[in-house]
């Protein structure tokens, strides 16, 4: 009897074992509307613009490497961070015109802006989004706040558009943005370290 009972214990032991390393290898992708095949992105740091570089620099790849990275985690790591809670969701906020130009320019903030050399059709999940009018959103930009976070935390992917109303330079704003979770603190890292072209 004992040692049908430790011979069932084993095979339960065992089964939570591979279960474990199953869950601790599978990984969760919380980018839901970014394609990286992006035609280049600019960084903002320290208030200000720090550079543009093409999707072929060494530094728009390193860039990519940390996005495709940072939105993704194992499922044990996502459920202890909050990432399998229905507020970790992707979903689509369709709010009143947000201008987005302050903060880059604050100086506590880290942005990258990425464009595209042809207009994008918002998608979530694979479905392209229709407005409460049925309207699909188009975009050529989207704009990222990168926070140093090596957990999950809650991130906005904002769609850019450009309003130069006010008569001066245009304003980056923003109609649409996607609200899912990241930890980009590997790509705020990189940024931290990048230097303006010409810096010695």
């Amino acid at each position: 009897m004992k040692k049908t009972v430790s011979i069932i214990l084993a095979v339960v032991l065992g089964i939570i074992a591979v279960t474990t390393i199953v869950l601790s290898l599978v990984k969760i992708n919380f980018n839901s509307s970014i394609d990286l095949n992006f035609g280049g992105v600019d960084v903002y740091k320290n208030g200000s613009h720090l550079s543009y570089y093409d999707n072929e620099s060494d530094e728009a790849k390193q860039i990519k490497s940390y996005l495709e990275s940072g939105f993704k985690e194992n499922i044990i790591a996502s459920l202890f961070q909050g990432g399998l809670s229905g507020k970790a969701k992707a979903q689509v906020v369709n709010k009143t015109t947000t201008s987005l130009e302050s903060d880059t320019k604050n100086s506590e903030n880290v942005f990258i802006k990425i464009s595209y050399n042809s207009e994008q059709t918002l998608k979530l999940n694979g479905e392209v989004y229709k407005d409460e009018q049925e309207k699909e959103v188009k975009y050529k930009e989207i704009l990222v706040k990168v926070e140093n976070s090596n957990t999950l935390t809650a991130t906005n992917i904002y769609f850019v558009r450009y309003d130069s109303t006010n008569g001066s330079s245009s304003s980056l704003m923003s109609d649409y943005y996607v609200s899912t979770v990241s930890h980009l603190s590997g790509l705020y890292g990189y940024i931290a370290d990048l230097k303006a072209p010409g810096y010695e």
